[in-house]
């Protein structure tokens, strides 16, 4: 009986595992995230809110940063303390929305506040 326990044990884990790991990629590949304009017209005080794009612009200061992150239906920027990810560079990013963020003295208006990064 106990064999049998263990094994099927096993094979959960493996599912939950692979089941965590296929949705950081299907969100890379922008499945499961919200298109850039929808998020725009969201209240500021939305929880969170996972997004897709390619990174065109960015401004980074001692491991911190702020990066514009593009899909075909608009752009916005993203505020991080991990660094910012590389130019033209596609990701999937989970965060929060913040109104009226400055940064190095510039308004960014609406922006994300990153919580995850999918490289």
């Amino acid at each position: 009986m106990y064999k049998y326990l263990g094994r099927f044990s096993l094979c959960c884990l493996l599912i939950a595992t692979t089941s965590l790991a296929g949705c950081n990629v299907l969100n890379k590949n922008g499945i499961g995230t919200t298109p850039i304009q929808k998020v725009l017209k969201m209240p500021s005080d939305t929880q969170e809110v996972t997004i897709h794009g390619k990174v065109t612009d960015q401004i980074a200061i001692l491991g911190k940063g702020i990066y514009q992150l593009t899909d075909e239906t608009g752009s916005i920027w993203v505020l991080t303390d991990k660094g910012t990810p590389g130019m033209n560079q596609n990701i999937a990013v989970t965060g929060h929305l913040e109104k009226g963020f400055v940064f190095a003295g510039k308004n960014f208006g609406l922006s994300l506040v990153e919580q995850t990064r999918i490289d």
